[in-house]
């Protein structure tokens, strides 16, 4: 049995981690990846397009069953540990300011949406009012996202149980939406 409790044929086990630090899953993403470059720029875009959309609906999904889940509109049982009351202390003494900062220095390199920025400005008609524009509707679009993924997730489990492999699946798993668990590792795992 893996981490999470769950265990995988011997099989795919072995070939997901041979060991010796190797990661072949790693390598067959960067081949698929290549050859969809290859394949051409409008495919290419398409298929970028297709990704990132996959990528926000779940992060939505994710953050409206995390309110969802914590808020009384669903019946909980008494053993869940989703509550808005995880918000107590909002600031964890033992990370402070400090580690509130840290935490965005972090995420600041996990934006949405600045490979596309990149990668269009050369399209755009007026590049020298447009880009800056796009850069700061991204950011202020992602700050968004951000905050109320962090504060769903710190709704459906008590900041020192979340994982730090695996957040909102295993938060899912915690509060019995198995369903959810599968749905959300499978989508960070394939976008």
């Amino acid at each position: 049995q893996n981490e999470g409790g769950n265990s995988l044929p011997v099989g795919l086990d072995k070939f997901l981690d041979p060991g010796y630090g190797i990661n072949p899953m790693a390598a067959i993403i960067a081949a698929l990846c290549t050859l969809l470059l290859l394949w051409g720029v409008q495919e290419s875009k398409t298929a970028t397009n297709i990704i990132s959309s996959t990528k926000v609906c779940l992060i939505i999904f994710m953050i409206l069953a995390g309110f969802l889940l914590s808020s009384d509109v669903l019946p909980n049982s008494e053993n869940t540990p989703a509550s808005f009351s995880n918000w107590d202390p909002f600031i964890p003494p033992e990370y402070g300011p400090e580690g509130i900062v840290n935490g965005a220095s972090i995420l600041f390199f996990a934006y949405l949406g600045f490979d596309c920025i990149c990668n269009l400005s050369g399209e755009a008609k007026n590049p020298v009012k447009d880009v800056p524009r796009a850069v700061i509707y991204t950011l202020v679009i992602d700050v968004v996202i951000y905050m109320l993924a962090a504060l769903a997730l710190t709704a459906l489990l008590p900041y020192d149980q979340i994982s730090p492999v695996s957040g909102f699946p295993r938060a899912f798993g915690a509060n019995g939406w198995i369903w959810a668990e599968k749905l959300t590792a499978i989508g960070e795992i394939c976008v």
